[in-house]
This record gives C-alpha cells, sequence and structure tokens, in this order.
C-alpha cells in the first residue's frame, strides 16, 4: 500500500530522489520478508512441515537482503528477482496452507480465505495497471478495501486461536487437578495401610514371640525324653519363626512406604556380616542337594553400613538363588573396588535363568518371571 500510494515519497523521505528510488524495492523485500514470517507462525508450520518452514523462512530472508542491496545491484535486477521469488513463495505458502488445514488447524481456514482474497485483489489491480479493466471509484479503492478484509480475516483466526488455546488450558488444569486430587487421594490411602500393617504387625509379634518363647522353654524342659513330643515343639517353634520373620518383613516393608525406615550406619567386619546369613542359608541349600562355595577377598577390612539390612538382602538373595535351583551350585563373591570404594556382592547359581521378556517385568511390583519355576516351593 506504501508503494501504491506513494506514501513513503509524500511523508518518510519526500527531499530525496535517490533514497525514493531505492526505497521501492526495499520496502517491497521487507513486505515479502515480514508477510512470510508472519505466515509460518501464524499457521505454525515449524510443527507441521518443518523443511517447508525452513524453504520459505529461507526465501523471506534472501528477498531482505536482496532489498537493502538495492544500490549495489540496481533497481531493475532487484525488482525482478524478487518478483521471481514471490511467485516461488506464493504456491508453496498456499498449498502448505492447504495441508495445515487438513491436519486440523482450523485458524488456516482463515488464512487461505484472506490468501484467496489477495490473489483476486493482485489480479484486478493487475488488470487495471495494464488497461484491462475501467477505473471506478470501487476499482480504485479495491486493494485498500481488501486490505481491511484480509485483516480482519486473519484476526478471527487469531482470536479462534486464543479461544482453543483457552479451551486446552482450562482441560489442562481440571486434568491436573484430578491427577493431583487421585494423587492425595492415593498417599493418604497408603498411609493408611502403612499404619495398618504396622500397627497389625505389633499386635502379631507379641503373641508369636511368647509362642516361640515357650516353645523353647518346654524343649528345654523336656530335653532328651519324649523324642516324638521334642519334634512337634520344633515345628512348632520353626513356624513361628518363620511367622515371625514373614512379620518383620511386612513392618520393614509399611516402615518404607511410611518413609520412616532408618538405617544405623557403623563400621562392621566384612566377613562377620557375610557369616550371620550363610549360617540360616547353608541349611537350605543342603535340603535342595545345592553346593554352596564363598569366595571372599583376603584381608578385605570393614565397611561402614548397616549390618542387619545387608545381611537381610544376602540372606534373601541366596535364599531366592536356592529357590530355583537343584543338584547345582550356588556362589557368594564379596571384593573390594578401591576405585569406587564400594564392596561388590555377586551371587551365582547354576539354576533357570530369566528370559529376556522376564527381564522387563520382574522389578514391577507383584510381577513374577517364570510363575510355573519353584510353584511348588512357594509360600
Amino acid at each position: 500500500m506504501m508503494l501504491q500510494h506513494g506514501y513513503t515519497y509524500q511523508h518518510l523521505i519526500p527531499d530525496s530522489v535517490l533514497l525514493n528510488y531505492f526505497s521501492v524495492t526495499f520496502l517491497f523485500g521487507n513486505a515479502i520478508f515480514w508477510a512470510m514470517l508472519f505466515s509460518l507462525n501464524y499457521l505454525e508450520m515449524r510443527t507441521h512441515f518443518p523443511r517447508v518452514y525452513k524453504f520459505i523462512l529461507t526465501g523471506g530472508v534472501i528477498c531482505l537482503i536482496a532489498g537493502c542491496l538495492t544500490p549495489f545491484l540496481g533497481l531493475a535486477l532487484v525488482f525482478h528477482f524478487l518478483v521471481v521469488w514471490i511467485l516461488v513463495l506464493l504456491p508453496v505458502l498456499f498449498f502448505a496452507a492447504i495441508g495445515c488445514y487438513r491436519k486440523g488447524l482450523f485458524s488456516a481456514t482463515y488464512y487461505l480465505s484472506a490468501f484467496s482474497l489477495l490473489i483476486v485483489t493482485a489480479f484486478i489491480f493487475n488488470l487495471q495497471l495494464y488497461g484491462l479493466m475501467p477505473l471506478n471509484v470501487h476499482s480504485l479503492h479495491i486493494m485498500l478495501v481488501a486490505s481491511v478484509v484480509e485483516v480482519l480475516l486473519l484476526s478471527f483466526g487469531l482470536a479462534n486461536r486464543i479461544n482453543t488455546m483457552n479451551y486446552e488450558l482450562t482441560d489442562m488444569n481440571i486434568e491436573l487437578s484430578q491427577t493431583l486430587v487421585a494423587k492425595l487421594s492415593a498417599e493418604t490411602n497408603l498411609q493408611a495401610k502403612s499404619d495398618f500393617l504396622a500397627n497389625t504387625s505389633h499386635e502379631l509379634r507379641t503373641p508369636l514371640n511368647a509362642i516361640i518363647g515357650y516353645s523353647e522353654l518346654l524343649i528345654e524342659d523336656i530335653g532328651e525324653g519324649d523324642q516324638t513330643l521334642v519334634d512337634d515343639l520344633d515345628k512348632i517353634l520353626t513356624s513361628g519363626t518363620s511367622l515371625l520373620a514373614l512379620i518383620n518383613d511386612i513392618l520393614d516393608l509399611s516402615k518404607v512406604e511410611a518413609g520412616k525406615m532408618t538405617a544405623h550406619i557403623q563400621s562392621h567386619r566384612i566377613e562377620d556380616i557375610v557369616n550371620s546369613p550363610l549360617l540360616m542359608f547353608r541349611p537350605l541349600a543342603i535340603k535342595k542337594n545345592n553346593e554352596f562355595h564363598l569366595d571372599i577377598q583376603q584381608d578385605i577390612g570393614v565397611m561402614e553400613t548397616d549390618e542387619c539390612k545387608v545381611r537381610q538382602c544376602l540372606l534373601n538373595l541366596l535364599s531366592n538363588a536356592n529357590k530355583f535351583t537343584e543338584h547345582g551350585f550356588i556362589t557368594l563373591s564379596v571384593s573390594a573396588n578401591a576405585q569406587d570404594q564400594t564392596i561388590v556382592f555377586v551371587i551365582k547359581d547354576s539354576g533357570d535363568g530369566s528370559d529376556q521378556e522376564d527381564l522387563e517385568v520382574i522389578f514391577d511390583e507383584y510381577s513374577q518371571a517364570k510363575a510355573s519355576i519353584g510353584r511348588s516351593d512357594s509360600t
């Protein structure tokens, strides 16, 4: 519009013929660049068509640079160069806008309407320019009227995008609120479950300790008397001890879930830590005819840790290895890594390993690999 009506000549630089001469292509190149940049962002071209976005943006930058080089290249050359580029960019932009509309961008409808109006008015303007259409009051200002309509159409498109974003933001806030409510509810339920397990475990440990204690006293009193009675008492003692260990595990689990599990870090001899769970594990290995080998580094020294938890972890891992191994071997290797200042415990067994698909689920809650294996040994 500034070029068509001569506003640059009248208001910006009326006293400089040379600058007015160069301003034609300079403003033309700027108009192409900013029109392309607006179109690319309006249509979200970077998201929908990244390659087209780069091509059109590069073309717009080239036009901007060409307009700035008018004093060096000449008005005619730059003007024809810009016309060629605009004839290349407009079809690409038009078909890209159609692609955006097909991908669900509703605001592309307004853009295509404004684009079509621009093409029609440009065609009419050229007909007037070459004398193929008579000039009158209506046709004289058709470019001005078309520009106003284009601005209105694009404004409607922007308003539609803003409303869509507001709806999406509202939906996201609702979803976030529901997620927060569900999270708070889950945390409340988890805390209630943990409290219940802790209270129940404490209530069960008291009578179990009494049963275990009385069983030991009765075995001592009977001595080498009625062997049948001693065997029955041993079964009661063994069952009570196993049940107490299970309840202790449940209590530890509830502490972990409640975030109240504490570690008592002290210096302990590594050999003492390892030998303690082995006293309970060796009879289990013998029962399933498994050979057990202990490979511990000499003079391994001490480590700063919670002895009870390390001992429990070793016993659980060794018991699991023994559960799925029969007439085989189980090896526990203990070594020190001087570089990382860590102690490495490695447990190997000759039992059935896990398939590749099982490795993806064995650490999920309530999941078990190869449910058929060892089923008879599970409790």
